[in-house]
């Protein structure tokens, strides 16, 4: 159980989040537990005014609030952070106020607004290593399913996804398996790659250029050939493509899942992702990609690393 009554959950992991969101609202009252949205707020002090209040057949109250106002490049119009980091101090003992935010990329570094919020004593919680708690969601799978798993498939599947999401997601394709062998479990296990990509093309959707140029120069530097970085963000860019056309067709990621085969939890972020672009936008991309990948076969000499760089610079 949590402890502190002034916590910010950074995790990539939407598991690892609703798991300590769990942690954290159990035993208190529904009635006591409220979920802001920040979009919906007039000004920041509606957040204090619910902090404040007293709760009702119980000793708690539980405030959770998605914070993107936590990243540094977020503009926050209202004031929210400003605002808490001057209240936090006197948050009242019976309230227990959990900011949540998504890291964007595994490599993505603790904001400075989360550190000015540490300083004035709220907790950060991030994932620890998530070997153990695969571990120990695939140990209650296989019980729960009646699967008897060899020790070569289990440390490919623990190694293979570096998502909690992703992993548990692809654990629910073991069931329909008449066997489970190590070619079958890496046809449907996502990857490391597809995860960075989609990590990149998240920070285009959102314009920061910085960290696109970082997670492109990493995927370079991790020995991976520059024609094979720029396939799989065509291929990614397609798949966005496909679902930008279905959500405009108001169809949801399960039906675009299923239609296309695509991993769902995969989708789903896909979804998000394509929320965030025009249609022409990523149309335009996926020509850049493609210009650069006939580029690079044809013409000899040249700095293929630069030439990279540029297309992130490009690309919108």
């Amino acid at each position: 159980m949590l402890m502190d009554n002034k916590i910010i959950l950074y995790s990539k992991s939407e598991y690892s989040i609703l798991k300590k969101l769990n942690s954290v609202k159990k035993g208190v009252e529904p009635l006591n537990i409220s979920e802001i949205d920040i979009k919906s707020l007039v000004k920041p002090e509606e957040i204090i005014s619910k902090c404040e209040t007293l709760p009702l057949m119980g000793k708690k109250r539980v405030i959770v609030i998605k914070a993107d106002f936590l990243y540094d490049d977020y503009k926050d119009k209202l004031g929210i952070f400003k605002c808490l980091k001057k209240y936090v101090k006197s948050l009242p003992n019976f309230t227990i106020l959990v900011l949540y935010v998504y890291k964007r990329d595994k490599r993505e570094k603790i904001s400075r607004r989360m550190k000015e919020l540490q300083k004035q004593g709220m907790e950060l919680i991030m994932d620890s290593d998530d070997t153990l708690e695969k571990k120990k969601i695939l140990k209650s799978f296989c019980k729960d399913n009646k699967l008897n798993i060899n020790n070569k498939i289990i440390d490919f599947m623990i190694n293979s996804s570096s998502n909690l999401d992703m992993f548990i997601n692809d654990l629910d394709k073991l069931k329909f398996m008449d066997t489970i062998s190590i070619e079958k479990v890496k046809d449907v296990f996502c990857s490391l790659d597809d995860d960075d990509i989609l990590d990149l093309l998240n920070a285009v959707s959102e314009n920061r250029k910085i960290d696109e140029l970082r997670i492109i120069n990493v995927l370079l530097d991790s020995g991976l050939q520059p024609v094979q970085i720029i396939r799989s963000i065509e291929k990614q860019y397609n798949r966005l493509i496909y679902c930008k056309s279905g959500m405009m067709a108001n169809k949801n990621y399960s039906d675009i899942a299923k239609e296309y085969k695509l991993n769902q939890y995969f989708c789903k972020r896909l979804c998000s992702i394509a929320k965030k672009y025009q249609i022409q936008d990523l149309a335009y991309n996926l020509e850049i990609c493609n210009d650069l990948d006939k580029k690079i076969i044809n013409t000899g000499g040249l700095d293929v690393n630069t030439e990279m760089e540029m297309m992130i610079i490009k690309i919108r």
